[in-house]
């Protein structure tokens, strides 16, 4: 359980039009009261954009972990504890436990967010970013990246995905122990795994 990771990205192509938030009264119902508060600290997009990254991978984490609710982001509260150079890094938790640390980076591009149930974690997180053009792309490139940097022959790995839609790498015909965490949006893909 200690070992779960997450990540998520998202593009800043059409970012005012994908999420122009429409009122302060949904901004009330998407974000926790604490971070409510920090929105005019910011820039609003750059922040909904951290916060909702955040989220969304502590969300995926505690999928991992046999959570099966609907995404309900308002009971998820990010802390920032740091924010230095287009880095951000703090905690998540849900109905006040812990879930998460994480770190996200921020660029013109893009701003993507890697999350570890344990903070200890997050420097051992092979992590790295590229664009596709198609989703038939995504899997082969994912694949090649993994296989470049654990040195398998591509061939020997597989990505499925679980019921959930939780990604699982599967080498040599068997699930194996990394833990992997996959996001995408508009051409960016996100790969984060810890071995």
């Amino acid at each position: 359980m200690s070992k779960l990771i997450a990540n998520d990205i998202i593009s800043f192509i059409n970012i005012e039009s994908k999420y122009r938030i429409a009122s302060d009264k949904a901004l009330k119902i998407i974000f926790h009261p604490d971070e409510y508060n920090l929105l005019n600290n910011y820039s609003q997009v750059l922040l909904s954009s951290l916060l909702w990254t955040c989220k969304e991978s502590a969300y995926k984490i505690m999928m991992k972990n046999g959570f099966r609710r609907a995404f309900a982001p308002s009971l998820y509260c990010v802390s920032i504890s740091a924010s230095e150079n287009s880095i951000f890094s703090g905690t998540v938790s849900y109905n006040n436990s812990h879930v998460c640390a994480y770190y996200s980076g921020v660029t013109d591009s893009f701003i993507n967010t890697i999350a570890a149930v344990s903070k200890k974690s997050l420097p051992f997180i092979f992590h790295k970013i590229f664009s596709v053009n198609t989703s038939e792309e995504k899997d082969v490139r994912i694949c090649n990246e993994i296989s470049k940097s654990l040195n398998i022959p591509v061939s020997n790995i597989e990505l499925k995905r679980n019921y959930w839609g939780i990604p699982e790498l599967i080498i040599d015909g068997k699930k194996s122990n990394i833990e992997i965490s996959l996001s995408n949006d508009a051409s960016y893909i996100s790969l984060a795994y810890l071995s």
